[in-house]
């Protein structure tokens, strides 16, 4: 693909969620501890390689329908475990993921519900403040985040113009639609952002308009213009997405096991995946003496 007279470098991320993925008002029931959503990068010259050899790896273990490693029996699913790695490892692979914990992500949302109200009570206006619940999608923050990582990735080691497509092997087409609103709304982040509703006044018999706006200061030093990423999403049932699963399922387990321990400081760091075989591999992570991700500073801490 050509921009602005130059081919863009092209680049794929191969990617899977495992763990908790339901919406903020309706996940107090949840047995999962994380949502987590985990992938790795291959760049356009090897993705035809890549994708022969991890079909290789699959077809000694699946021959029907099944297609995930919670599929196969525990003797299996560590020895694909282990091939999976080893392939990673010696290929040098990127990967990176996306880890929210649930009970964060339920806080979060009654905090925000709860201040709405709060204001709701204070407002002086004689025209009502129209009901509204804050509410969002787990699996949709999974991947915003996920792809806020590897765009940084990729904004560090590529440029700041490449094409993205990310592969995953289930997506309907309403989960796809929020999953490139979500790449979108990254795309186009600004200091500013808004929410805008309408309501009908019946004493003023008029169509009024709300506006919920959050600034962010001190950005500057932080935003990046990353109007020259260009990306699609696909679907794909391979060698490839299954490598996604086995990296998701495993972080998802790692992460849940230490859970208690590693809560208070964040499921993004590199104390969190210390004993992961692939930590060297994985991109983002933080440190103590560093800025936290956007998930541990919201949403990954003891409630």
């Amino acid at each position: 693909m050509n921009y602005k007279g130059y081919r863009m470098k092209e680049y794929y991320l191969l990617c899977d969620e495992s763990g908790a993925k339901g919406y903020s008002d309706s996940m107090e029931s949840s047995v999962d501890k994380v949502g987590v959503m985990a992938g790795y990068l291959v760049p356009d010259n090897q993705i035809v390689t890549i994708r022969k050899e991890l079909n290789k790896i699959r077809n000694n273990y699946f021959t029907g329908g099944k297609v995930h490693i919670s599929d196969l029996s525990p003797d299996e699913q560590v020895s694909l475990r282990c091939e999976i790695f080893k392939y990673i490892k010696i290929n040098c692979l990127y990967c990176v993921y996306e880890a929210i914990s649930v009970e964060g992500f339920i806080s979060f949302y009654k905090d925000l519900n709860q201040r709405f109200e709060q204001i709701k009570g204070e407002n002086i206006s004689p025209t009502k403040t129209p009901d509204i619940k804050f509410k969002e999608c787990l699996h949709f923050l999974l991947f915003q985040g996920i792809f806020a990582d590897v765009s940084a990735c990729l904004y560090d080691n590529a440029g700041d113009k490449f094409i993205l497509t990310v592969i995953s092997d289930n997506i309907d087409k309403g989960v796809l639609k929020q999953f490139e609103k979500k790449a979108d709304e990254l795309l186009s982040f600004d200091k500013s952002i808004k929410d805008t509703w309408k309501r009908f006044n019946h004493d003023s018999k008029q169509i009024e308009e709300y506006t919920l706006s959050f600034t962010v200061d001190d950005l500057d030093n932080f935003l990046v213009d990353l109007s020259g990423i260009k990306f699609s999403i696909k679907k794909e049932d391979s060698g490839l997405t299954l490598a996604a699963d086995v990296l998701a399922n495993s972080i998802n387990h790692h992460l849940s096991t230490r859970y208690n321990e590693i809560i208070e400081t964040g499921l993004k760091t590199i104390d969190a995946m210390k004993g992961y075989y692939l930590n060297e591999n994985i991109y983002g992570l933080s440190d103590s003496d560093e800025i936290p991700s956007y998930s541990d500073i919201l949403y990954n801490k003891k409630v």
